[in-house]
């Protein structure tokens, strides 16, 4: 298990109803969603495939498929502003969407 992000950095994409949303694939698929502004260690991520805006969930967003680098397990969607002028707090030029079935919160003990 690696570590992704902290719950802290949960944030609602500004349009979006929340952190966490189900959001349909093109293929049927439903994946419940959650939205992070960062990720604390991106080296150990591994992106497929070009940047796409067709069939985002986010518009104005282009998305990229997000996996393990380790074990190459499907963990969500990188997602890039496509027009940097529309960037404000709650349309950050990027985030990362992580599909709930592939994370887990673990609580930290206090130190």
């Amino acid at each position: 298990n690696i570590k992704i992000s902290a719950v802290s950095n949960l944030f609602t994409v500004g349009g979006a109803e929340g952190t966490t949303g189900n959001y349909v694939n093109v293929h049927g698929v439903i994946h419940q969603t959650v939205t992070l502004r960062h990720v604390l260690a991106e080296q150990n991520l591994l992106y497929t495939g070009r940047p796409e805006t067709k069939d985002s969930w986010f518009p104005g967003y282009s998305w990229t498929i997000t996996s393990c680098r380790y074990c190459h397990y499907h963990l969500g969607w990188k997602f890039l502003l496509v027009d940097r002028t529309m960037s404000n707090d709650d349309r950050p030029e990027q985030f990362w969407g992580l599909s709930g079935a592939s994370v887990v919160t673990i609580a930290s003990a206090a130190t």
